[in-house]
């Protein structure tokens, strides 16, 4: 059967396969294979000899390339610092999925104690946490050299907004209207303006986590980990701190979660005062950037059938921003 064109369940049954397969190569034939989630990637606890998470990409998502790159930099990342991130346990592995013999890649990472917490059940000290996790990550970052070959995207203008981003689709053209597009386009233009302010320098933009929201932070007692590097890449400091705060925005504690989270990230990487006031249009950008990737993900089956309401809610958001330099405050879908 077609991967793309089976419902979850269909889809599920292959990815359990292609991941029996992976476990077998890992030499863990015999270790209890369990789903945490399926979204975008289809990731699973796996308990045997080793405590692991294995993680099954999206087909024909990421180059080897890419994936060896990310692995590259969490190694990079827990030889030099404390940060707690996955370790990599073995290089990856390739299968195929569907009659269409779509190429997947395994990757096999080190488990990490801890739980997630939802946005409004987070104190605003651990709000100030996560601004010092990240604020530490992009110091790591600021001094870490990439080897030759090590291919992550770059999320600049162009990558989050243009033709080369890794959010672009052929479905855009048809699942946005011409508003929509003009509404995510002035978005963009709002968002170019302040990366222009802020500029390239090694200080402002490297290698960022791109996707820290609130589900891919492990609180384990006092310690803090971060996981899921999979839309790692090449970007501005202050966007890796937007996606927390846009899965924060629908919450009525927004505005003060969002200055702990500056409070805690200044008080290691101290900023211009008028990068405080840039956030949001970071927070904006990541709202169309989920946009994009909902369109880019049509055929998932946990998307199909809600994506175009949920894309409806958000652009009204953005209007909101344009108008008011924030988005609104109230509750809606995320992902």
């Amino acid at each position: 059967m077609s991967f793309k064109e089976a419902n979850k369940a269909g889809q599920l049954a292959q990815l359990n396969t292609l991941a029996r397969n992976a476990l077998a190569h890992y030499g863990m034939v015999d270790a209890r294979l369990t789903l945490l989630n399926y979204t975008n990637n289809a990731v699973y606890e796996v308990n045997g000899d080793v405590h692991a998470v294995l993680r099954v990409h999206r087909p024909e998502n990421r180059t080897q390339a890419g994936i060896n790159a990310e692995l590259a930099w969490l190694s990079a990342i827990r030889e030099a610092t404390d940060l707690i991130v996955p370790q990599p346990l073995a290089p990856l592995y390739e299968g195929a999925l569907g009659d269409e013999g779509l190429q997947s890649s395994v990757v096999l990472f080190g488990w990490i104690d801890g739980q997630s917490i939802k946005p409004f059940e987070l104190t605003l000290a651990q709000a100030r946490q996560i601004g010092r996790f990240a604020a530490h990550l992009h110091t790591f970052s600021e001094r870490f050299t990439p080897d030759n070959g090590f291919d992550r995207p770059q999320l600049d203008w162009e990558g989050l907004f243009g033709a080369r981003s890794p959010y672009q689709s052929d479905t855009e053209n048809e699942l946005f209207s011409a508003d929509q597009r003009q509404i995510m386009q002035e978005v963009a233009q709002r968002t170019q303006d302040v990366m222009q302010m802020i500029g390239k320098e090694a200080h402002n933009y490297g290698m960022i986590h791109a996707d820290l929201i609130a589900k891919n932070i492990l609180f384990n007692g006092e310690q803090i980990a971060a996981i899921d590097f999979d839309d790692c890449g090449f970007g501005y400091y202050l966007y890796d701190l937007a996606p927390f705060l846009w899965g924060a925005h629908y919450e009525p504690v927004y505005r003060e979660q969002r200055a702990a989270l500056w409070e805690g990230y200044t008080e290691i990487r101290p900023q211009p005062p008028a990068y405080g006031d840039y956030v949001e249009a970071f927070v904006a950008a990541r709202h169309v950037a989920s946009c994009r990737w909902l369109a880019g993900n049509i055929h998932n089956p946990n998307i199909k059938g809600r994506a175009e309401q949920i894309i409806a809610d958000r652009v009204e958001e953005m209007k909101h921003f344009l108008t008011t330099g924030e988005l609104i405050m109230g509750r809606g879908m995320q992902f």
